[in-house]
C-alpha cells in the first residue's frame, strides 16, 4: 500500500490528467474539423455574378470575392483533375486535354486524390454531377475516396443517367441509374439537398458539380424570358486592330462579323441557364444554416474555366486570354467577413491546398493555402504561376505574373507565336508587345524564367508527304520537359516501310504503299514527382500522306507539267512522270488507238514501247500468263510469248535452285532445256576456248558432260573434211556442217586422227590414258559425296 502523502500525490496527478482530458474534449467540441461544399459550373466567365441575386446575398455577403481569380489550364478536364488531385498542375497530372490519348477520366491516376485523403481523415466526401470528360469510358467505375457518388454519364444539361455508387480506399462498381429527365440543375439541388439531411455530424466534402452554363446552355421555363436585351460589347470586343495578334487571331476576328448574331443569343442563353444554379446555392446554404452548421462549413463557389464572349474575334476557351482563364471565385469562411480581394489565386491549385490545409491534412500539390491570406488581407500573394494548355493541333506555355515591375503575362505556343501584355497598362490585352524593342528586355526575361517550366509537349503538329518510293526523313520536334527523352510509337504503328528513333525522334524510312496513315507518336521524359506517379508522358496523333508521283503537287521529271496535267500521269493512281517514253508521251505509238497507260501495251507508264505481243494485255501463248508477267517477255518490248516451256514455265525442272533465264541451263531464249550437268550447265568456260556451256561447240547440248577442244569443237581438226563425233557435225542449229569423222568415235575424245595412218592406235591409247588422268584428277577434287541423278533432257 502506498503512504497517504504519496498517495494523495498521485491521486492529485490523476485528477489533473481527467481535468485536462475534460478540457481537451471541450476544446475539440467547440472547434469541430469544418466541413466543406464546392459548387463548380461549366464555363462561366468571371464577370457574370451580376446575373446570380442569390450568390450574391448568400455568399458574397458573406465570404471573399476574389476578383482576379483564374486558372492555370483553362478547360473543363484538366481543371477537374488538377483540383480533385490536390492541387497538382496538368503536367504533373497529365490531364492535358478533355480526349485521349492526352487527357480524359482514363488517364487520371485517381489512387490518391484530396477526396481519399479527406475520407482517410474521417470525412464523408461526395461527387454529384460531372466529373471528368470521358467518364462514360470507365463507369460504371466509381473512383477512390467518395463515400457518396453520383456521377453524370454526359454533361449534367440534357437527359442522362448517373452512375450511383461509393468507394472507399479502392474503386468499387456502381450501378447505373435510370435516365433523369427532370432538368439537370434542379436534380442536382435535390441530390445536394439529400446529401445535407443525411449528414449526422461528421464532417464532410461535397464537389457539386453542375452543367451549366456550358452550351446548350438550357434554362428552366421560368427563366426564358430573361435577359433579352442583354448585349455584351464590353472589354476587346470587335478588337479594333489585331494586327498585333497571331495569324490565327487574326482570322477570327476577321469571321466573327458573321457568326456574332448567333453569339449574342447564346451569351443570353448562358446568363439564363444561370438562374437555376443561382437558386440551387440559395437553397444548399439555405439548409446548411438550417442544420446549424455555418460556423463550421467552407462554401466555395466557381468555375472550371472562362469563356470568351467575341474578345479578339474568338469564342469558346483553352485560350490565355483574361476571358478564358479568368473566373468567378467566391469563398465563405466560418466566421470571415465579406470584402473584395484582388489579389491572384489560383483556383485549380490554391483552393484544394486552403481545403487540406483548414482540414488539418499535410501539404501536398503545387497549390498556396488561402489561409494567410484571408486572415490578412495586406499579405502578398502570388507572384509568379504558370498557366498552359495542350491542343491537339497547338501547345501554349506562359507567365502570369504580378510583382515590383508590375502586371505581366507571357505566353509562347508550338507555332512560334509570342505574346506579351502589361496588364496593368492594357487590361484587355489589345496591345501585344512581343515585337516591341523597347520591351524586348522583358520578354527576354520572362522567357528564360519559362523556358525550365514548360511541361513536356510535341510541337509537331503536322508532317509533310512521304512520297512512295522516296526516302523520307523528318525529325519530331519537343517542347518542354527533363532530358533524356524516349520516342516511341502507340500500337499499331507506322506505315510500312517508315520508323521512329527511339533517342531523336526522326521519322525516318521509304514509304512502300499509297494513301495516308494515322498514328500516335509518344515521348517520355525523365521527370520526378509527378502526380501521376511517372515521367512526363506526351503522346501526338499525326497523319501521313503517302502519294505517288502523280499526286504530290511536284513536277518530278521537271518537263513543266505537274501530276494529272502531265501526259506522263494518266490519272492519280499512276506512280510516276516520265517525260520522253514511249508510254509517257501523249501518242499512240503503236497505231491501236490507244496511248500511253491507256493501251495494254503499255505495262507501266515508263514503258519504253506500245508492243503487242508482250505489252498487248492478252495471254498470247497460251500459258495462263499475260505480258510482263509470262517468264516468255522478258521486257515490256518483248516479241512474243514463245520461250520452250522448259526455260520458260516458271519451274526449276533441273531441281539446282535457278528457274527459266536465271538457270545457267537456260543460255538463251532458244534453249530447250533446264539441266544440272556441270560442264555445260555451270556458266564457266571450263575448256579455256572462250565459249561457255551450250555456246561452246564442245558441249553437244546443255546435257554435255564437258567441253572439249577437239571432238566436240566444231571443227575438222585433222583435215580428213570430217568433224566431231556423230551428231557433233549437226550440233548447232540442225543443219549437217560435215559428215562426222570416224576418228572421234564419242564425243569424249580429245582429238581427231586418220585411224589408217602409222601410230593409229598410239593416238587411241594416249587417248585413253587422258581420259583415265582425267578422272583421277576429278575424284581427287571433287567432295565424297553421292552425286544427284541426271536429270532427262527435255
Amino acid at each position: 500500500m502506498h503512504p497517504p502523502a504519496a498517495r494523495a500525490r498521485h491521486l492529485g496527478r490523476v485528477a489533473f490528467a481527467v481535468l485536462l482530458a475534460c478540457l481537451a474534449g471541450t476544446t475539440a467540441s467547440a472547434v469541430p474539423r469544418p466541413s466543406f461544399v464546392v459548387v463548380v459550373t461549366d464555363d462561366q466567365r468571371f464577370d457574370t455574378l451580376w446575373a446570380m441575386p442569390h450568390v450574391q446575398a448568400e455568399l458574397i455577403a458573406r465570404g471573399t470575392d476574389f476578383r482576379d481569380a483564374f486558372v492555370t489550364t483553362p478547360l473543363c478536364c484538366p481543371f477537374r483533375a488538377s483540383f480533385l488531385s490536390g492541387g497538382f498542375p496538368a503536367h504533373s497530372t497529365g490531364v492535358l486535354w478533355n480526349d485521349a490519348p492526352i487527357g480524359g477520366a482514363a488517364r487520371f491516376a485517381d489512387a490518391v486524390t484530396l477526396a481519399t485523403r479527406l475520407q482517410q481523415a474521417g470525412y464523408t466526401t461526395a461527387l454529384l454531377g460531372k466529373y471528368l470528360n470521358g467518364y462514360e469510358q470507365i463507369a460504371p467505375r466509381v473512383p477512390p475516396g467518395w463515400s457518396v457518388w453520383e456521377g453524370a454519364l454526359g454533361l449534367p444539361m440534357l437527359p442522362i443517367p448517373y452512375v450511383i455508387g461509393s468507394s472507399g480506399a479502392q474503386a468499387e462498381v456502381g450501378v447505373v441509374g435510370p435516365v433523369v429527365t427532370q432538368d439537370q440543375t434542379e436534380h442536382l439541388r435535390d441530390r445536394a439537398l439529400a446529401f445535407l439531411d443525411a449528414q449526422r455530424g461528421d464532417p464532410f466534402f461535397l464537389f457539386l458539380a453542375f452543367g451549366a452554363p456550358h452550351g446548350p446552355a438550357l434554362a428552366a421555363p421560368q427563366d426564358q424570358a430573361l435577359f433579352d436585351d442583354f448585349l455584351h460589347r464590353g472589354r476587346a470586343w470587335n478588337e479594333p486592330d489585331p494586327s498585333d495578334k497571331p495569324a490565327r487571331v487574326q482570322a477570327a476576328q476577321a469571321a466573327y462579323a458573321e457568326i456574332a448574331a448567333q453569339e449574342d443569343v447564346f451569351h443570353r442563353a448562358q446568363l439564363r441557364s444561370l438562374q437555376g444554379v443561382d437558386r440551387a446555392v440559395r437553397d444548399v446554404v439555405q439548409r446548411i444554416a438550417q442544420r446549424g452548421w455555418l460556423q463550421r462549413t467552407w462554401i466555395v463557389f466557381t468555375s472550371d474555366n472562362g469563356l470568351l464572349w467575341g474578345e479578339h474575334g474568338l469564342v469558346g476557351k483553352s485560350e490565355a486570354y483574361e476571358e478564358s482563364v479568368r473566373v468567378p471565385l467566391v469563398v465563405v469562411q466560418p466566421g470571415g467577413t465579406p470584402r473584395t480581394d484582388h489579389r491572384l489565386v489560383a483556383v485549380n491549385l490554391d483552393v484544394p491546398a486552403t481545403i487540406a490545409d483548414a482540414a488539418g491534412l499535410a501539404p501536398a500539390g503545387e497549390g498556396v493555402s488561402l489561409l494567410p491570406l484571408l486572415a490578412d488581407p495586406a499579405l502578398p500573394a502570388r507572384a509568379e504561376t504558370l498557366i498552359e494548355q495542350a491542343q491537339p493541333q497547338r501547345v501554349w506555355s506562359g507567365l502570369r505574373v504580378r510583382d515590383a515591375s508590375g502586371d505581366w503575362k507571357y505566353v509562347e505556343d508550338t507555332r512560334g507565336d509570342v505574346e506579351l501584355y502589361d496588364l496593368a497598362a492594357d487590361p484587355y490585352e489589345e496591345h501585344n508587345l512581343a515585337a516591341d524593342p523597347a520591351h524586348a528586355a522583358r520578354r527576354a526575361e520572362l522567357a528564360a524564367r519559362l523556358a525550365p517550366r514548360k511541361g513536356l509537349a510535341i510541337r509537331t503538329h503536322a508532317l509533310p508527304p512521304a512520297a512512295v518510293g522516296e526516302p523520307y526523313a523528318v525529325a519530331l520536334e519537343r517542347w518542354g520537359g527533363a532530358p533524356p527523352f524516349v520516342w516511341s510509337v502507340d500500337a499499331p504503328g507506322l506505315p510500312p516501310g517508315l520508323a521512329l528513333d527511339p533517342d531523336t525522334g526522326t521519322l525516318s524510312g521509304v514509304a512502300t504503299e499509297r494513301g495516308a496513315a494515322a498514328f500516335v507518336v509518344r515521348v517520355t521524359d525523365a521527370s520526378t514527382g509527378m502526380q501521376s506517379g511517372g515521367p512526363q508522358s506526351y503522346a501526338q496523333a499525326l497523319v501521313l500522306s503517302m502519294p505517288g508521283r502523280c499526286e504530290n503537287g511536284l513536277d518530278d521529271d521537271g518537263d513543266g507539267a505537274v501530276d494529272g496535267a502531265d501526259p506522263g500521269c494518266a490519272g492519280a493512281s499512276d506512280p510516276d512522270e516520265r517525260s520522253a517514253l514511249a508510254c509517257d508521251n501523249g501518242l499512240d505509238d503503236d497505231g491501236d488507238g490507244r496511248a500511253d497507260v491507256a493501251d495494254p501495251g503499255c505495262g507501266a507508264p515508263s514503258g519504253t514501247t506500245e508492243s503487242p505481243a508482250c505489252d498487248d494485255g492478252f495471254d498470247n501463248d497460251g500459258d495462263g500468263r499475260v505480258d510482263l508477267a509470262d517468264p516468255d517477255c522478258v521486257t515490256a518490248s518483248g516479241a512474243d510469248e514463245a520461250l520452250p516451256p522448259a526455260c520458260s514455265n516458271g519451274a526449276d525442272d533441273d531441281g539446282d535452285g535457278h528457274v527459266d533465264l536465271l538457270d545457267p541451263g537456260c543460255a538463251g531464249s532458244a534453249d530447250d532445256a533446264e539441266t544440272s550437268e556441270r560442264a555445260c550447265d555451270n556458266g564457266a568456260d571450263d575448256d579455256g576456248d572462250g565459249r561457255v556451256d551450250v555456246a561452246d561447240p564442245g558441249c553437244a547440248g546443255p546435257a554435255g558432260t564437258r567441253e572439249d577442244p577437239r571432238c566436240q569443237n566444231g571443227a575438222d581438226d585433222d583435215g580428213d573434211g570430217r568433224v566431231d563425233f556423230d551428231g557433233g557435225a549437226s550440233l548447232h542449229g540442225g543443219v549437217p556442217i560435215a559428215p562426222a569423222d570416224p576418228d572421234c568415235g564419242t564425243a569424249s575424245e580429245s582429238a581427231e586422227a586418220h585411224r589408217c595412218g602409222v601410230g593409229a592406235e598410239l593416238v587411241l591409247l594416249v587417248a585413253l590414258l587422258r581420259r583415265a588422268r582425267r578422272a583421277v584428277v576429278r575424284r581427287a577434287r571433287s567432295p565424297q559425296i553421292t552425286a544427284p541423278a541426271r536429270s532427262t533432257p527435255r
